[in-house]
């Protein structure tokens, strides 16, 4: 069984420069009961210090994991396609105090900040189906409030974005979480039942620690300009020669674990049609912008 403790990760909060607007769908600051849907580990307990005013979270006590969770906010939920483009989620994390069962303080950056989006109504082969993005460790005892972002891409893509992976099924060779055949990125974002930011990475198992974190200021706007190029494959919010090397790196491994990262055209296959239609997007994109 994978354990936490043994993993690094790698920066994946992605960075979007501002919109030029940007349609809001949720802003909850947990002041005075503003909840907006949310709750942290299925309760509504708040506390004050946060940034600033109230914030939801929990007391120091054993937790598996921390999860901040929304299934009620019709906004964020159902068909998210509906939006026309992709949606940022923000929010700010502090983390108090985190020990292990002896009292010794643990690392809270061996805890990446998950966002996970889940089909409540369908079920794969190996459990809930769901799409998830693995952002920054959470941060440091004592560090004070820190603002986590996270995109989810342009919802009508057919395929998993860079960077993204699937629940419901499993890699027969690896054992890795995967979509299910019959699911794609899209058919989730058409159905999501609920959305969370947890430290639980799907795939790996956990033990009980004591935690004391709280979350703050949680916004959710979807990014009408500005943002979600396709040809744009790093994510650096730029495009240039680094997202054709990026693509080409992809779409060999593609070929070689036979999974569809690089299915550019949508076409369930991944060959060499996906890169000409990449390079087209990427000429175009640095020709007239995306």
């Amino acid at each position: 069984m994978k354990t936490a403790s043994r993993l690094t990760f790698v920066s994946a909060v992605a960075f979007l420069g501002a919109s030029a607007s940007a349609q809001v769908l949720n802003n909850a600051t947990f002041d005075d009961g503003d909840f907006q849907g949310w709750y942290c580990n299925g309760n509504r307990e708040v506390f004050f210090g946060g940034n600033p005013g109230e914030y939801i979270g929990v007391p120091l006590m054993d937790f598996w994991g921390i999860t901040l969770s929304n299934d009620e906010d019709p906004n964020l939920l159902g068909d998210l396609t509906r939006y026309g483009g992709p949606i940022e989620v923000a929010v700010d994390v502090q983390v108090f105090e985190l020990n292990n069962w002896w009292g010794m303080p643990m690392d809270p950056g061996e805890f990446p900040l998950v966002l996970q989006l889940t089909d409540t109504s369908a079920f794969g082969p190996d459990g809930q189906i769901s799409v998830f993005f693995i952002g920054d460790g959470m941060p440091a005892q004592g560090q004070g409030w820190v603002r986590y972002t996270f995109i989810i891409p342009d919802p009508t893509s057919l395929t998993l974005p860079p960077g993204w992976g699937g629940t419901g099924s499993s890699d027969p060779v690896t054992y890795e979480p995967m979509l299910p055949a019959d699911r794609t990125y899209r058919s989730v974002l058409e159905n999501v039942g609920e959305i969370k930011l947890t430290t639980f990475v799907p795939g790996y198992g956990y033990i009980a620690n004591f935690w004391q974190v709280g979350f703050d200021n949680v916004t959710v706007t979807v990014l009408e300009s500005g943002g979600g190029c396709a040809a744009d494959w790093d994510n650096s919010g730029s495009v240039n020669s680094n997202d054709i090397s990026a693509f080409l790196s992809a779409w060999l491994e593609s070929v070689q674990q036979g999974d569809l990262v690089a299915d550019f055209d949508g076409s369930g296959t991944v060959n060499s049609n996906d890169i000409s239609a990449f390079l087209n997007a990427w000429l175009q994109a640095v020709q007239s912008g995306c």
